[in-house]
């Protein structure tokens, strides 16, 4: 029972960690600032007690490329003169992640000892269903959502003005890229177990798993939907070698779960008015394709139409205009164009990036990923694919909005992993924060 709590309260720190939030009794930072700090009193205290090195050279290579990032930034914002440091002190805020992170590594560590790409993919994907969960309270018990109102401050006026559903800390692009991260991981570990002889019941479960974030996550923010794409498009790769029976097993497992669900959803939509509105939001595309012959959204087009607002100075395209934030906003002195609630109009990662540190700046950034996936793949060979799926889902999440996946790859960078295959190393293995 202890042990039981244990993972609980692991797993209520991971939500914190992936899906932070302020307080509304204390409006002093978030639930990762808070984390950050005490990862670094641990590791503070963990490098007292260990008198041998705790360096980790993966995190050194991380850190230079994101100061190069944070350095083309610098560049940026003098050049142009503005006063706009959102990416030109991204290595501050590469190790404030990193920190809250480590704290929640090393708690996983206390209880579990060793940690594996499987035991931190199972918590991220837990918190996900936990927070689709959070969602649908808040939607149809007006109770509970009275007591997360109440506590939790997460743009709560505007998701109730705009009518989105949200979790704890999770709503709009932030809960759709966790969630899309949580489908490609739930793919590859759902995978890996089938191919390993695991049992049936267990897979059925890992697809109901996979349909319920795929639904609600939709509901709550369609960038979801890329995570699908992507884990679908990662089961495809599997077939290269042919149609094999753990995989046969898992697309009965689909066919089943959605031989289910399908029938529930279409009750649910008729005759309810709120699950109505509810899955016409999270599948609009495929409802426009099957009334209007066309495959789009609102919120595409709209997307589609700041895809068009391209800079037109080489300057720009070099180097930037120092400018992410929308400078309307906050800057007395800006007497440029205003468009919208972003600078230029474009909500486009790949634009934002290029207007605030140019091409230059993009590519830098880029690399700082590049250097991501290949630490972690070095770290745990035989997972290499899984991080080259979240690198492609990060490019992706760039052409809808402006955010990154680092907060993943933090995870398991910090995790020290033992393989499970190695009796030696497993039993040198100690707890760091036991020792």
């Amino acid at each position: 029972m202890i042990r039981f709590l244990a993972i609980i309260f692991t797993g209520i720190l991971c939500s914190m960690y992936i899906f932070p939030f302020t307080f509304t009794f204390f409006p002093v930072g978030n639930t990762k600032i808070y984390m950050a700090v005490l990862g670094g009193l641990l590791f503070i205290v963990n490098s007292i007690r260990n008198m041998n090195s705790v360096t980790n050279r993966s995190m050194i290579y991380i850190s230079l490329a994101a100061l190069a990032v944070s350095i083309v930034g610098i560049i940026s914002v003098f050049y142009n003169g503005t006063n706009d440091y959102a990416y030109a002190q991204y290595i501050i805020s590469m190790w404030v992640w990193a920190g809250a992170a480590y704290f929640v590594v090393q708690i996983m560590k206390k209880i579990h000892g060793n940690i594996t790409v499987e035991l931190i993919g199972k918590y991220i994907i837990g918190v996900c269903v936990a927070q689709c969960c959070f969602a649908l309270m808040n939607e149809f018990i007006p109770a509970f959502k009275n007591i997360v109102d109440a506590y939790v401050e997460q743009q709560t006026a505007l998701l109730n003005k705009v009518e989105r559903m949200y979790g704890i800390g999770a709503s709009l692009d932030t809960a759709g890229s966790r969630f899309a991260c949580s489908l490609i991981m739930l793919a590859y570990i759902m995978t890996k177990y089938a191919k390993n002889g695991g049992k049936n019941i267990v897979i059925l479960f890992y697809v109901l798993i996979f349909v319920f974030i795929t639904v609600v996550g939709n509901m709550i923010a369609r960038t979801t939907i890329a995570g699908v794409a992507i884990a679908f498009g990662y089961f495809l790769y599997t077939l290269k070698d042919g149609f094999n029976p753990y995989q046969r097993k898992i697309l009965y497992s689909f066919v089943s779960i959605a031989a289910l669900a399908v029938p529930v959803m279409i009750y649910l939509y008729a005759t309810s008015p709120e699950v109505n509105n509810l899955i016409s939001f999270a599948f609009e595309s495929f409802f426009n394709l099957a009334e209007e012959g066309k495959l789009e959204t609102h919120s595409t087009n709209e997307l589609l139409a700041m895809w068009t607002q391209i800079p037109e100075h080489l300057k720009t395209w070099i180097i930037g205009d120092g400018y992410f934030l929308n400078p309307y906003a906050y800057d007395p002195y800006y007497t440029g164009i205003h468009k919208w609630a972003y600078y230029m109009g474009t909500d486009v990662g790949y634009l934002r990036f290029i207007y605030y540190f140019g091409i230059i700046g993009l590519l830098t950034f880029f690399y700082f990923f590049v250097c991501c996936t290949r630490e972690c793949s070095k770290k745990y060979s035989s997972d290499k694919v899984l991080f080259v799926l979240l690198l492609i889902m990060n490019m992706v999440l760039w052409a809808k909005v402006a955010t990154d996946l680092f907060f993943i790859f933090a995870l398991f960078l910090l995790a020290d992993y033992v393989d499970d295959q190695s009796e030696e190393s497993t039993h040198q293995h100690k707890p760091a924060i036991t020792q």
